[in-house]
């Protein structure tokens, strides 16, 4: 198991709708527990493009202000 901390919004967002357990927002990074290790997540990423992330982008963001 592995416990990833991140800043970027859309991967955040990308990862909570794909499946990583979104456990806390602190210090202004957004804190998952997941099976994948962050490399995995990234490369996931930048090879997608889904509505269903942007609708979490705009729900995370909340956190942020």
């Amino acid at each position: 198991m592995n416990i990833i901390e991140i800043r970027e919004l859309h991967l955040a967002a990308f990862m909570k709708v794909e499946g990583a357990e979104f456990m806390r927002f602190e210090n202004r990074k957004f804190v998952f527990k997941t099976d994948k290790p962050e490399s995995e997540w990234r490369v996931q990423h930048s090879n997608s493009c889904c509505r269903r992330v942007d609708l979490e982008l705009i729900e995370l963001r909340k956190f942020i202000k």
